[in-house]
């Protein structure tokens, strides 16, 4: 039975364009992950990290903070969670591109084997978040502007998850399948579905209030799986209402050497 509490958001979420501007005003933090070792694109990543991998003579990440400048004032800060091995050479990335409002914070982890997960480095960051968020993989490829999925947060105030229609199969298998209702809000989502059936995909662009952080504690404090992102969506749209914005275009992870050869024929369209 339809919902009455905000019939209007699953036509907000469908009708909003990227040119929509927010009534009220947002201030949101970037969180960019960066954290991974790749194992799976070795020996190409094996001492340069994931998110620094060229794509049409750009590193991936550019593509992501480009996307993330393009809201402007919106935006207080961007940081860049990597870990403690890549993070001098994030750092010296930084210099040279010389981004504004950007800083990079190490999870702490060395290797593969101590890594703490996208959801442990955001408990690594947990006390630098001051405003509202988003979260976003650094090592994702994805054309749509960010301004549609930000316009229905600032609307709504709870948490947006983007979701996209998927191009490859792979695209599901190695990521989350969602299911929304008519008001947009996810009433189904699985990390890593154990097969293929048609559906939505979930994308790593969260957009979070900031009270959000007492989740991610919450979730850490019950020692649930920690690797991958999507697992926390995966439990907090069981705890309390999340929408789901879906993208025009699909996205792209370059998690591995055939998708990684595939990224150039993405951005073309």
């Amino acid at each position: 039975m339809k919902s009455t509490n905000r019939p209007e958001l699953g036509e907000l979420s469908k009708s909003l364009g990227d040119d929509f501007h927010p009534t009220g005003v947002v201030a949101l933090q970037a969180i960019i992950l960066a954290g991974g070792y790749a194992k799976r694109l070795w020996p190409l990543t094996s001492n340069n990290p994931k998110p620094l991998l060229h794509v049409e003579g750009r590193p991936v990440i550019e593509y992501v903070v480009a996307k993330v400048d393009e809201l402007g004032d919106r935006i207080t800060e961007i940081l860049i969670v990597t870990n403690k091995t890549f993070e001098h050479t994030f750092r010296k990335w930084m210099i040279e591109r010389d981004f504004a409002k950007s800083s990079v914070v190490n999870d702490g982890s060395t290797s593969e084997v101590s890594k703490v997960g996208a959801i442990g480095a955001l408990g690594e960051v947990i006390n630098r978040i001051n405003d509202d968020f988003l979260v976003l993989a650094g090592d994702c490829l994805f054309r749509d502007s960010l301004l549609g999925l930000v316009s229905l947060y600032a609307r709504a105030q709870t948490p947006v998850v983007a979701l996209y229609h998927p191009r490859h199969s792979e695209q599901m298998l190695r990521g989350s399948l969602a299911t929304v209702n008519e008001e947009s809000i996810i009433v189904d989502y699985v990390e890593k579905p154990l097969r293929m059936v048609s559906g939505l995909v979930g994308a790593v662009i969260y957009a979070f209030p900031k009270r959000i952080t007492e989740r991610i504690r919450e979730y850490l404090r019950l020692e649930l799986p920690k690797d991958e992102p999507g697992r926390f969506i995966e439990w907090l749209h069981k705890q309390e209402r999340v929408l789901g914005y879906v993208l025009k275009h699909d996205v792209w992870d370059i998690g591995t050497p055939e998708a990684y050869r595939y990224a150039r024929k993405y951005l073309e369209g």
